[in-house]
């Protein structure tokens, strides 16, 4: 469970599509493949501290 902020992966562009996974402090996933030609990855903020983010790689 994240209790601040997070970065959630979907297969396809919809908020309901597949969840891969909700990854948040230094958790890093294994590579996700999406099960579609698209992804969804959407930044969760609770807005109390400013840090750096997160970082991606993809390839297409």
């Amino acid at each position: 469970v994240c209790k601040y902020d997070y970065v959630e992966v979907r297969s396809g562009l919809s908020s309901d599509s597949k969840l891969h996974g909700k990854y948040c402090g230094t958790e890093v996933p294994e590579v996700i493949t999406s099960q579609y030609n698209n992804m969804r990855i959407e930044f969760k903020s609770d807005n109390t501290v400013s840090k750096k983010g997160f970082k991606a790689h993809f390839f297409s």
